[in-house]
């Protein structure tokens, strides 16, 4: 029966070695790729408030800000940032050793015991262990190697945030200005509408005059001399 075990335990070892050895990247197809992006777009339009009236230039901006998909994923990348830099501060604390295993043998482990006096052996033999026993341990590793690596690692991960929050406010500025420059072409193309409306509409008259001349023209070529 141990011996079953042992060869069990080694067949599944062997399995879960050979399972981690053979996982492979595989790339997303056209189909899922295609249905994951109908999804995101759904799942980004699904809040948005329609508009309802007239917009101010604060609530454009109100909008852009609280809608606009390149912001939000700069805040995720922030957020993100800020979630490594908390996983950073544990690689500076006393590492946690935890070991198990499982010892097994066919026969049993002798001890003998000597005469502290002559150094004679003693005829007694005694087991000193089993034919099968478990082994575990418990202990924590505080390397200054590791904790200074810790450090540098954490200071970079401190500077990668302020970098993510550069990179947020960045694109905040940015939309701003695409929002302005975009509410103030449209009043101004709300306020010249008529007038072009107006001169469009006179250059059509004229055309038309024009054509109307040139056919009465082409019909009396005589009264044109």
């Amino acid at each position: 029966m141990p011996a079953f075990k042992k060869i069990h335990l080694f067949i599944i070892a062997a399995f879960t070695l050979s399972a981690c050895s053979m996982i492979q990247p595989l790339p997303f197809d056209e189909q899922t790729l295609a249905e994951q992006g109908a999804a995101d777009k759904l799942a980004a339009r699904r809040d948005v408030e329609p508009v309802a009236g007239e917009l101010t230039l604060d609530e454009a901006l109100a909008r852009a800000l609280k809608y606009n998909l390149d912001r939000r994923s700069r805040m995720m990348e922030e957020a993100l940032s800020f979630q490594q830099l908390d996983v950073s501060h544990y690689d500076m604390l006393p590492k946690l050793l935890a070991q198990a295993g499982y010892n097994w043998r066919n026969n049993d482990k002798i001890s003998e015991s000597r005469n502290a006096d002559d150094g004679t052996l003693s005829r007694s033999h005694f087991v000193s262990q089993e034919r099968e026993h478990v082994v575990s341990s418990l202990g924590l590793s505080w390397n200054m190697l590791d904790l200074g690596i810790g450090y540098y690692n954490t200071r970079q991960q401190a500077d990668r945030v302020l970098i993510a929050a550069e990179k947020r406010r960045k694109a905040m500025h940015l939309l701003m200005q695409d929002v302005r420059t975009a509410f103030w072409r449209a009043v101004r193309a709300q306020k010249l509408r008529a007038q072009v409306h107006g001169a469009t509409q006179m250059a059509e008259e004229a055309l038309a005059d024009a054509r109307q001349a040139e056919t009465e023209r082409l019909r009396n070529p005589l009264d044109s001399l």
